[in-house]
């Protein structure tokens, strides 16, 4: 995965990020932005399309908040068996302990960015 450095500053372009199949669904891709490594205290930040009709089923992160932005699509956000309908430009927040689930209930894919962040 190419990354230009400059000083500090990491670019990564999303058509040279290799997609890989997400651990709850895999027919939802990702492509990962940055690595636990690569900029601490970040665990990942990465970027996933999850086709119409798929969902990434309900769980939680014990010790690690994940924050998800919605770029194109809809999707319902189930946190704690609350729902939440979202559009493109929206943002939800599960905290650690939080049980989250992300279902796309658009007739197209729904693209995300999503970032993982230890607590």
């Amino acid at each position: 995965m190419p990354a230009h450095l400059y000083k500090h500053m990491i670019i990564r372009r999303y058509d040279e990020l290799s997609a890989e199949a997400t651990r709850h669904n895999d027919k939802i891709l990702k492509q990962v932005y940055l690595k636990p490594d690569q900029l601490p205290p970040l665990y990942q930040l990465a970027r996933a399309i999850i086709p119409a009709g798929e969902r990434v089923e309900a769980h939680q992160h014990a010790s690690a908040s994940e924050v998800f932005v919605i770029l194109s699509g809809q999707a319902t956000f189930i946190i704690n068996q609350q729902s939440f309908e979202l559009i493109a430009g929206d943002c939800a927040v599960a905290e650690p302990g939080d049980i989250h689930e992300i279902i796309n209930t658009g007739p197209e894919d729904m693209e995300m960015l999503f970032f993982i962040q230890p607590g």
